[in-house]
């Protein structure tokens, strides 16, 4: 029967420390922590993430802003924008929601944003930091998946776990994180051959979103996906309802045993954690 582990409450729980802390924090400094977000064009995905962000930032007391740029923005106001954010102090944390329109340099915006304010972890700086296991900041995703495995007591020392998928965003740190937890981790991606000769043996399986897994090849005992990535599983390219998503679940479990699947949300405010 497979379990779902339900984003949504952990969330609420971490969510609430967080927003305790705020106070405590603005009751002992007299201001706020800041997060600033930058949004360049209309990618209908992107405009999701970012009212998402600051909308868990209201609601936990942080002060926010969110610069929404045209997507024929050129690349030096982009990087004066970041320039004058690096210098504001209200500001502690600095997003670039990605993608960028293809005019522009992603990687010269992303190492532009001051290491100490990059709560993406997307600065050479911090990514070094991840590879020793001596971070201060950590991908919202990777962190995430790592947040869930704690509150269900899924330790992953010694446990065999395939991460499928290789971008810098998700499958890379998240390869680099349980590692950093004693976990073996093998990384495959779209050019790995028969990749259910790997996901069959793994006692955590991870999928990035490069990679389309089919349940239809899962035979291992124990899986777990992170919420978008099941979505895109079970339906690619289209948005999953809850009722959908339900139907999926017990779609999985015909041929799955003993899966603990991540729901829906939730990945959001170890991102808050990090500012």
């Amino acid at each position: 029967m497979a379990t779902r582990i339900d984003g949504k409450v952990i969330s609420a729980q971490i969510r609430e420390e967080i927003k305790e802390a705020t106070a405590a924090f603005v009751a002992e400094r007299g201001y706020a922590p800041g997060l600033a977000v930058v949004i360049v064009g209309e990618d209908p995905a992107s405009q999701v993430y970012v009212r998402n962000k600051a909308l868990a930032c209201e609601q936990v007391g942080f002060y926010s802003e969110v610069h929404r740029l045209p997507a024929q923005t050129k690349q030096e106001e982009l990087n004066a924008l970041v320039d004058r954010m690096n210098a504001d102090e209200k500001i502690h944390g600095i997003l670039v929601q990605l993608p960028l329109p293809k005019h522009l340099d992603e990687t010269e915006v992303l190492l532009r944003i001051d290491p100490k304010k990059d709560v993406d972890a997307f600065h050479p700086y911090n990514v070094g930091k991840i590879m020793i296991g001596d971070y201060d900041f950590l991908p919202c995703t990777p962190a995430g998946v790592m947040e869930m495995l704690k509150f269900e007591g899924i330790d992953p020392a010694g446990k065999h776990a395939v991460v499928i998928g290789r971008s810098n965003i998700v499958g890379k740190p998240m390869a680099m994180l349980l590692t950093n937890r004693s976990g073996t981790v093998t990384v495959c991606h779209s050019k790995t051959n028969n990749l259910i000769d790997f996901t069959k043996n793994a006692d955590i399986s991870k999928k990035g979103n490069e990679y389309t897994l089919k349940f239809t090849d899962q035979t291992a005992k124990q899986y777990i996906f992170d919420c978008f990535d099941l979505s895109n599983a079970i339906m690619p390219e289209q948005a999953v309802s809850n009722k959908e998503f339900k139907e999926a679940l017990l779609a999985v479990k015909d041929f799955c045993d003993n899966i603990p699947v991540f729901g829906q949300d939730g990945l959001v405010m170890k991102l808050k954690k990090n500012s």
